[in-house]
């Protein structure tokens, strides 16, 4: 498949990346001991900083589990 804007790119520009093979949830926890108080989120003005981020996942997570969901 032709990707007409790699002709763009500068060189030495890759046309891909390699991500890590993590989580979603391994990137927030790890972000929320590293820069607990540093904003995860910024949304119409209102900002969340990474711990509460990670405090408002897991309380969903265990919300949905109280629910019968479970993982998979």
């Amino acid at each position: 498949m032709e990707k007409p804007l790699l002709r763009c790119y500068e060189g030495g520009v890759g046309a891909s990346l390699k991500y890590p093979e993590h989580s979603l949830y391994h990137f927030l926890v790890h972000s929320a001991k590293q820069f607990p108080d540093h904003p995860a989120l910024t949304f119409y003005g209102k900002e969340i900083q990474y711990r509460e981020l990670d405090d408002l996942s897991n309380r969903f997570a265990n919300a949905l589990r109280q629910f019968g969901i479970q993982k998979g």
